[in-house]
């Protein structure tokens, strides 16, 4: 993971250059602004990567409190319902609605975006430092029954 988190933010500084040197000689605004918000969301993929490289692969990895005894880390995480995705997919279509029409709603969309990150990432957070975060067929209610 770590090499795919140093090619995402690699990617990023590159089409950050990129969109900055575009804005300054091209003479159109849209190319800069679609190359910067790639920009950005390769750097989320990089965060988003960083991040997975930072966690505790095992218990005995983690110096915090040991996992509940149903919890094992071969499963996958879930987690409690949120707000943020949808939060996320009207400040994308914010984005899009700049990008092609009416160019003021581009900073807004952009603030709501990481907004939205942003809470996203700390709602994440404080559910594992709660211990909320449950695995797969821990009592969900979705797992098979035989």
């Amino acid at each position: 993971m770590r090499v795919g988190m140093r090619i995402g933010f690699g990617i990023a500084l590159a089409l950050l250059a990129a969109g900055i040197v575009y804005a300054f000689t091209a003479h159109e605004r849209e190319g800069a602004v679609l190359l910067l918000l790639c920009a950005v969301a390769f750097a989320y993929v990089g965060l988003v990567l960083r991040r997975a490289v930072r966690a505790p692969a095992s218990p005995e990895e983690s110096s915090g409190p040991a996992r509940p005894a149903g919890q094992h880390s071969g499963e996958p995480e879930t987690v409690e319902p949120s707000i943020w995705p949808f939060v996320f997919s009207v400040a994308a279509l914010a984005l899009v609605v700049g990008v092609v029409g009416a160019h003021w709603v581009l900073i807004p969309g952009g603030i709501v975006f990481v907004g939205a990150a942003a809470g996203w990432f700390t709602d994440i957070g404080r559910q594992r430092r709660a211990g909320a975060v449950a695995h797969a067929g821990s009592g969900s209610g979705l797992e098979h029954q035989e």
